[in-house]
Order: C-alpha cells, then structure tokens, then sequence
C-alpha cells in the first residue's frame, strides 16, 4: 500500500469508529472497484433503490449493475417535471437511497447543501437504508471547513452541473443569497 493509501486508510478507520458512535456501520474501500463490490454487497436482488443528484454515483457507473440485479430504479433524470412530487413519494419509500455528502468531517458528522431537499429528506426521513458513499476527497477537519467546503466548492459545482441560475454559480463561492436550499449538518 502507498504512503497516501495508508493515511487514507487511518483517517477512515477514525471517521469509521466516530460514524458508528451514531449507530452507522461505515466501510473504507480502497480503489473504486472495491467500493463497488461493497456497495453491490450491501444490496439485495429485486429490491428498490434511487438517488438525488451524485456526481460520485454516476462515476461509479451503477446502473448496469443494478439492472441486473433486477433492482427497480427510481431515477429522477427521466422523470419529466409535472411527475416529480409522485416520484418522491415513492423515493421515500425505495428499499435503499444512495447517495454522497457534500462533505464529512473527521468526527462523522455529514454536511448536505441541497436544492429540493430530496437529498437531506431521503437521509433523514426516508428510506429504511440509506447508503453514503463519500471519497476522501470530501472529508475536511471539523464543521466549518466542511460547511467551507459546501458552500464554496460542492454547492458552485453543482448548480453549475445542474444549469441553475444562482449567484454562487457566477462567482464561484456562496454569497448566502438564501436561495431555496437548505444547509444541512448532521452531527
């Protein structure tokens, strides 16, 4: 293992034991490919699953995967708008809600800065297992750079990915316009 894979693996093995302290089970995978194996091993055949909006799903490239597992996908990218509220009402009640976390600090605690709340609402109030899967690339020392780390990275990018027309998008940092979002910390 590399230098970087051996850091890498000790602050997780840390972020894991503080994430259990909140009665979550956690995980480090190594390479994508272990990630995958691990995600596909916490999932059950002919169940149902969904997913808000994950740049980090959509690069683990699932969908397959999950087809033949004869899974039942609620995808919000192909349900046209008038649908929405029905679709998620049914993503609450999917087997399983994948998703990733705007960042996560080293004592476990996630951060989510969410456009429709789906993200926040499928975390908090949602679904009976709720799979996070965040890179280390997301992690950040404490509360304030993660919030940090939100607002002026995660959050520009996505409203830049999603073609929204904010102020953080212009500037590339928040510039707390309360638009309709939420801020969420989960501690």
């Amino acid at each position: 293992m590399s230098l970087k894979g051996d850091y890498n693996r000790i602050k997780a093995e840390r972020i894991i034991s503080n994430i259990e302290k909140r009665n979550m089970l956690g995980y480090y995978a190594e390479t994508v490919a272990d990630a995958k194996e691990k995600l596909f091993s916490l999932l059950r055949e002919n169940a149902s699953v969904s997913w808000g909006g994950t740049e980090t799903l959509r690069e683990l490239d699932i969908r397959e995967k999950l087809e033949s597992m004869n899974m039942t996908i609620f995808d919000r990218d192909v349900i046209p708008q008038e649908e929405q509220s029905e679709f998620f009402a049914k993503v609450i009640n999917a087997d399983y809600y994948l998703m990733s976390c705007n960042a996560i600090t080293e004592k476990g605690e996630m951060v989510n800065i969410d456009g429709r709340s789906n993200r926040v609402a499928s975390l908090v109030f949602g679904p009976k297992n709720v799979i996070v899967l965040a890179s280390m690339n997301k992690v950040c020392a404490d509360i304030d750079s993660a919030m940090h780390r939100a607002r002026n990275y995660a959050a520009p990018l996505n409203v830049a990915r999603l073609n929204k027309d904010t102020p953080c998008r212009k500037v590339s940092k928040c510039t707390d316009c309360v638009p309709k979002a939420i801020a969420f910390a989960q501690t």
